[in-house]
C-alpha cells in the first residue's frame, strides 16, 4: 500500500502548487482518482482476507455492497 501511495504521489507531483493560497479544481480530479484506486486496493485486500476466513464473508460482502451504493467506505 505504501508503494502505491508513493507512486501515485510521484505521478501527480506536478499537478500541485505548494505556494498557491487556493486549491485548484484539478486537485479534485486527482483526489477522486486516488480515492477510487485506494478503495479498489482495500476491497481486494478485504476479499483476500475473507477468502482465508470464511466466517467473515457475509459481513464483508454487506460492507462492500453498502460502500458501492453510497459511493464510499464511510
Amino acid at each position: 500500500m505504501e508503494q502505491f501511495v508513493e507512486e501515485f504521489a510521484k505521478k501527480n507531483k506536478d499537478v500541485f502548487d505548494l505556494e498557491a493560497e487556493e486549491h485548484k479544481l484539478e486537485y479534485t480530479a486527482v483526489y477522486k482518482d486516488f480515492q477510487d484506486q485506494f478503495e479498489k486496493k482495500i476491497e481486494v485486500r478485504l476479499q483476500r482476507s475473507v477468502a482465508r476466513r470464511p466466517t467473515l464473508a457475509r459481513p464483508a460482502a454487506r460492507l462492500s455492497r453498502r460502500s458501492r451504493r453510497s459511493g464510499s467506505l464511510t
